[in-house]
């Protein structure tokens, strides 16, 4: 099953609280709370840039059948 991009915030977003309620509890001894964020925003990208990628090629490759579909038509409606 592949996370969808909807996922893939919402996961982020539920670990950035969750470190946050760490944080409130026995994290806040070994950080300081402006880590927090920035380690929710880490886990956000690793997330997010392979979706994007994939997201990326798939459009790229729905652009290039469009082409060839394009081509063929005109080259039946020239003949």
């Amino acid at each position: 099953m592949d996370f969808g991009f909807g996922d893939r915030i919402f996961v982020s977003v539920m670990t950035t609280f969750g470190l946050g309620f760490l944080w409130l509890g026995w994290l806040e001894k070994y950080l300081p709370i402006w880590i927090v964020p920035l380690i929710g925003l880490g886990f956000a990208l690793l997330l997010i840039i392979p979706w994007y990628r994939k997201f990326n090629r798939e459009r790229i490759r729905e652009k290039e059948e469009l082409l060839q579909m394009r081509n063929g038509i005109v080259k039946r409606m020239e003949s």
